[in-house]
């Protein structure tokens, strides 16, 4: 909802419309069955839930009033789900913008598409909030309260944040609880890439909107140092790896030294991977991270006993 920029008012509609999405997908748990198919013994028709996303705004056809010839049959609203108990399979639940009364239509189309603009409809919502000094039609996200060009007309593309656009907003792909215990790597001043691990998730009053979640960092080994970054930031620098690493699947990355060690560890130890010693490793790249030493030795048992040479550890246990 925060993604969305949902006013409160609404977020009751959104919780029932997450539950009855949850209702029409399929789970493992009941063997790739929807809950809906379970329940009532037929496969659910997932179509209302692909034309639109929630709080897209969107123009529907008011074809119920009658209408000058003048005047548009289009109305601005906001797509707050499929309407179940109302008309056919794709009829829908839409907040209207001018009114902020819940209103059910079939026929709907996006208001984001650039090519289409209903510049009636819009130019209709711009004198309607020019004219009351006090509106609150931005909680819709669609319009400043007071305009500074009052009277000229404005397209969709004004009207709408960018950011509000689901075909231009890029959402994150990992959750602020997803991202905790997630590795990475960081890149420092001096342009060389430490690991890093998310250690939790920051709580105060400005997390309530994801824009300003704040994430703890560890950089580094235990003599490392923490961090706090944007939730956002952070996504961009993890989801960047990720892409990396999937667009060159088979790329290859060589250790260039062995600068540090730590150990011997026992299993409870917090640190322990697998190994009683961990190595710090510096790769081709630039970056340092802590790797166990039986997954190091593996791939280079030549490098691993000059460093135990050289730092008296060939008699240690492990």
């Amino acid at each position: 909802m925060d993604r969305t920029h949902t006013p409160a008012p609404y977020w009751l509609l959104c919780t029932l419309f997450v539950v009855a999405l949850y209702n029409v997908l399929a789970l493992p748990k009941l063997n790739g069955q929807t809950p809906t198919q379970v329940m009532k013994g037929y496969v659910p028709d997932i179509s209302p839930y692909l034309k639109h996303r929630w709080w897209e705004p969107v123009y529907y056809l008011e074809s119920d009033q009658r209408h000058f010839p003048s005047s548009g049959k289009e109305r601005l609203g906001r797509w707050v789900g499929p309407a179940e108990d109302s008309g056919d399979i794709m009829t829908f639940k839409i907040i209207d913008v001018e009114t902020g009364k819940l209103v059910v239509h079939s026929v709907t189309r996006s208001a984001l598409d650039p090519t289409s603009v209903n510049l009636r409809a819009e130019f209709a919502l711009l004198l309607t909030v020019e004219g009351e000094e006090d509106a609150e039609m931005d909680t819709f996200g669609l319009t400043d309260p007071k305009p500074q060009a009052r009277g000229r007309l404005q397209a969709t593309s004004e009207l709408i944040p960018a950011a509000e656009n689901p075909l231009e907003t890029r959402i994150p792909n990992f959750s602020p609880d997803e991202m905790v215990g997630l590795h990475f790597l960081k890149q420092q001043e001096d342009g060389t890439m430490i690991g890093a691990k998310v250690k939790q998730k920051t709580n105060d009053l400005e997390a309530q909107n994801h824009q300003n979640i704040k994430m703890l960092v560890k950089v580094g080994d235990e003599d490392g140092y923490e961090e706090i970054m944007s939730y956002v930031d952070l996504c961009d620098v993890v989801e960047g790896q990720h892409k990396q690493e999937s667009e060159n699947p088979n790329a290859q990355f060589m250790f260039q030294d062995i600068i540090g060690h730590e150990g011997p560890l026992s299993k409870d130890h917090k640190d322990y991977n697998g190994s009683m010693w961990n190595l710090r490793v510096m790769w081709q790249d630039g970056s340092i991270t802590t790797e166990p030493l039986n997954m190091v030795a593996a791939d280079d048992p030549i490098s691993c006993t000059k460093y135990a040479i050289k730092h008296d550890l060939l008699e240690q246990p492990g």
